[in-house]
């Protein structure tokens, strides 16, 4: 039965029973035409079957390319007449997708988290693949769970592209890509996850570019089909999304991505005139300073859980006394925990342009930071943050700001940060204080003292049961960070701080401080004789008044020689450093020459034994096809059985199996010829006289149908002449016959007359064309004539002016010559005036001319 497959409903019947005969591709292919076909192109429910049934085909057989093609020719069927469907169809297809996966990730499959979707089996793998026969069951489980992965995770990518620009399906979008999120962090995939954020960030582009205002959208509606512009609801849930991607940029660790996100999140709130809602603000301030703590960087980890207290404050009128203060203690915690190079200030411009993408300080830094909160007011109690946090928290920022002594600060914060380790919120910041607070220690240590024992500093860091390995690691980052100089000298068994004049502000100002508490020390051990220290003192400013200039002149000597030695000192560590620059570059061109060999004949074996493989593996396979046309089970035959095989002799072997096939076909052939000729021969034999008996039969049944055949004729044609004569007496006896004459006259005298006025009519309106072209051609006559008299006069009055001017350029030109020779005769008199006057007093003057005269005045 043969029906047309085109129309949907024939399509989908016939496609089911393709499915049944196993002819997968055939269905496919049909339905893929029908979403193709533009005859039948109105939507209507069949097609939803249609497109749910060649879904399940493609899911079923992990086909995503004929799944991503399927459904763009169903959503630009639907995008506009049937968007309900276009959703219920993407959710099916996502749940189909979910269910093919069937195990589970466990918790030690760090392989499987490496694995690129889009890149397939890896080079390495393929290669150990090909060394081993067995595989763990976690191997197993992999090779089946990951081409259900790719088909999901290329599902989402698929589905997200597909309704970006439907505002109707404006949530579904946001759905599938907190599933797509939630993919990404089930199955730990971080590339994935990157390049989801990309796509994501796309699609942001292409609205930005094309439908920012209606007058966009208006304008590009044919690239934006379905979409209606931003409102208020469409930025809310574009920002949703990116606090979700925020917080899973968090959980992958995937901080570039998260400061990536931040950006994207400030160009939406951009596009919106109104300041967004303080509690969604307060919601990613929360999430972003999760983000900023966990990924290490305490600046801004600090500024997000200050603006997070601000936006809840002004929010949350029902925000209670204990949860404010816990609140505020958080932030000054946050700001304690900022180091005191500020990390996370490397790169400058990369803290400030997020500083401002956040809305933070232009200038981001831990002294900032601590100005802030200390000169904020809180608006209920009038008070600063730090005055209104706990006691414990307000003694911590004390000691960390302002004590300066180094012997007591470990034991005075020991047992506050002790209570902060216990608090469930305060907890995390305990690690980040004690760092900061050992950096301070060593930074006011390396002011008082030159060296320390490893031993005594471990005594005074004791309360925070630090070991030496630690104290050790705490000392190199802090003297790479900057914080102070300092040296570990194992031998000695001591910490050496960096280099200081004796001469320098903090030596100085230390020596100083020593001389005054020594002096009231001594004061207070004995009484002080006034008299005699008055005169002593005299003494003393008199020896120093007197010896002052020479010892200003030993000091001037001595800071020069110190100087010239600093600048010697100088030069020979420059030299050092640029001759171990020197031997480093030579080492290091060395080391990349060697390196650049190596891989090159590293690239060489490999290209070698992999054309070696190739051949080997070339060579085995026309050994195993030469075995299975010779009939053998080639699976009998192991690797080496087969490297023990001649190919040629397998080669020589077949040929004659062939050829020997082929003559024994040639000889049974040609004996059933023969057979079959000698069996013909008789057959015909045999029929002949059969043969004779038919045809006689034959031909006498013919003669008498054909015989039966004419007399009914001739009976049929006699009976309607007759019947043709009687009608044709009756019309006759009617005068019908003379009647037609008489009207077919009529018509036609009538018929003649029209034609002939028609002639009559076409002539006039012919010769009348004919005088109104002669008019016309007459007028272009006399035109032409008048232009080019016109034409005639303009180039008369244009030579005659030209003319005009020729002879007045020539007669100023004449003029111009008169006036210079004239010139030159009277310098020519002038100069020889002089040559006969030389010796008088007087200069010569010239005669003077006649005014008014042209050419021929003098």
């Amino acid at each position: 039965m043969s029906y047309n497959t085109n129309k949907p409903e024939n399509a989908l019947g016939r496609a089911k029973e393709l499915v049944a005969l196993n002819k997968v591709d055939s269905a496919l292919y049909l339905l893929h035409e029908v979403l193709v076909a533009r005859k039948y192109k109105t939507w209507s429910l069949t097609y939803e079957r249609v497109c749910l049934y060649y879904l399940t085909l493609c899911v079923e057989g992990g086909r995503f390319r004929e799944m991503k093609d399927g459904l763009h020719q169903y959503r630009n069927m639907t995008q506009i007449a049937a968007p309900g469907s276009l959703m219920k169809v993407c959710k099916e297809l996502v749940v189909m997708a979910k269910g093919k996966i069937r195990v589970k990730k466990t918790k030690g499959d760090k392989e499987g988290e490496q694995v690129d979707l889009d890149e397939g089996a890896s080079p390495e793998s393929v290669l150990m693949s090909t060394m081993t026969t067995t595989y763990s069951a976690s191997v197993l489980e992999r090779r089946d769970l990951l081409p259900h992965l790719k088909f999901l995770w290329e599902s989402y990518r698929c589905v997200l592209d597909i309704i970006r620009t439907s505002t109707k399906l404006e949530g579904l979008y946001h759905e599938f890509a907190g599933m797509a999120f939630e993919f990404c962090v089930e199955y730990g995939k971080k590339t994935e996850f990157r390049r989801l954020c990309d796509l994501l960030r796309n699609h942001l582009m292409h609205f930005y570019k094309f439908g920012s205002t209606a007058e966009d959208c208006a304008q590009n509606a044919k690239k934006l089909i379905g979409w209606e512009g931003w409102s208020q609801t469409s930025i809310e849930r574009h920002l949703e999304t990116r606090f979700v991607q925020l917080e899973v940029a968090s959980k992958l660790e995937q901080y570039s991505e998260g400061f990536r996100t931040v950006e994207d999140i400030y160009g939406i709130m951009m596009l919106d005139k109104r300041p967004p809602k303080a509690k969604l603000m307060a919601t990613y301030f929360s999430r972003l300073s999760k983000v900023f703590w966990v990924s290490g960087n305490f600046l801004f980890n600090a500024y997000a859980v200050f603006k997070h207290y601000t936006l809840t404050r002004d929010y949350n009128k029902n925000l209670g006394e204990e949860e404010r203060k816990e609140m505020q203690g958080e932030v000054v915690l946050a700001g304690l925990s900022i180091g005191w190079k500020g990390e996370g200030e490397g790169d400058k411009e990369r803290n400030i342009r997020m500083a401002t993408l956040l809305g933070f300080n232009s200038s981001p830094s831990r002294k900032a930071f601590l100005g802030e909160i200390k000169d904020s007011v809180e608006p209920d109690t009038k008070k600063s943050i730090l005055l209104s946090v706990q006691p414990a928290i307000r003694e911590l920022y004390g000691i960390l700001e302002g004590n300066e002594d180094p012997l007591i600060i470990i034991q005075q914060a020991k047992p506050l940060l002790d209570s902060i380790a216990q608090h469930k919120v305060y907890g995390k910041y305990e690690p980040a204080i004690r760092n900061v607070l050992l950096n301070k220690f060593l930074k006011l240590l390396s002011k008082v003292y030159h060296a320390i024992t490893v031993k005594g500093l471990l005594e005074l860091v004791e309360p925070l049961d630090i070991n030496r390995g630690d104290m050790e690691n705490i000392v190199y980052t802090a003297s790479k960070a900057g914080l102070l100089e300092a040296k570990i000298d194992h031998k000695g068994g001591c910490i050496r701080f960096g280099e200081q004049d004796v001469e320098s502000e903090g030596i100085r100002r230390q020596l100083s401080n020593l001389t005054k508490s020594l002096a009231g020390i001594v004061d207070d051990i004995r009484e002080r004789d006034l008299e005699g220290e008055k005169e002593e003192r005299e003494i003393f400013f008199a020896k120093i008044k007197y010896g002052m200039e020479e010892e200003n002149k030993a000091a001037l000597e001595r800071f020069a020689l110190i100087e010239e030695r600093k600048l010697e000192a100088e030069r020979v560590k420059q030299e050092e450093k640029k001759k171990k620059a020197e031997e480093m570059k030579i080492r290091e061109e060395e080391k990349k020459k060697e390196r650049e060999a190596k891989i090159a004949r590293d690239a060489k074996m490999k290209e070698r034994a992999k054309q070696i493989k190739i051949i080997d593996e070339m060579e085995n396979t026309r050994k195993k096809n030469l075995l299975a046309k010779l009939g053998k089970n080639v699976d009998d035959y192991e690797v080496e059985d087969l490297k023990k095989l001649d190919a040629d002799a397998l080669s020589k072997e077949h040929n004659e199996k062939v050829l020997k096939k082929k003559t024994d076909a040639e000889q049974k052939l040609k004996e059933h010829a023969k057979r079959l000729d000698y069996t013909v021969r008789a057959c015909r034999t045999e029929e002949q006289e059969l043969l004779k008996v038919i045809k006689s039969e034959s031909d006498k049944k013919e003669k008498e149908e054909w015989e039966s055949n004419q007399a009914e004729r001739r009976r049929l044609q006699k009976a309607k002449w007759e019947k043709d004569k009687a009608l044709k007496e009756i019309f006759s006896q009617l005068h019908v016959f003379e009647f037609m004459d008489s009207f077919q006259e009529r018509i036609m005298e009538q018929r003649r007359k029209e034609y002939d006025e028609a002639v009559k009519a076409a002539e006039e309106e012919a010769l009348t064309a004919a005088k109104e072209a002669k008019l016309e051609r007459a007028r272009a006559r006399r035109d032409d004539e008048i232009r080019k008299e016109r034409e005639e006069e303009q180039r008369k009055l244009r030579e005659e002016q030209e003319r005009k001017i020729a002879l007045e350029q020539e007669r100023i030109r004449e003029k111009e010559r008169k006036e210079q020779e004239e010139r030159d005769s009277w310098n020519a008199v002038g100069r020889s005036g002089k040559l006969t006057e030389g010796g008088g007093g007087g200069a010569y003057k010239p005669p003077m001319r006649a005014v008014g005269g042209g050419g021929d005045g003098g």
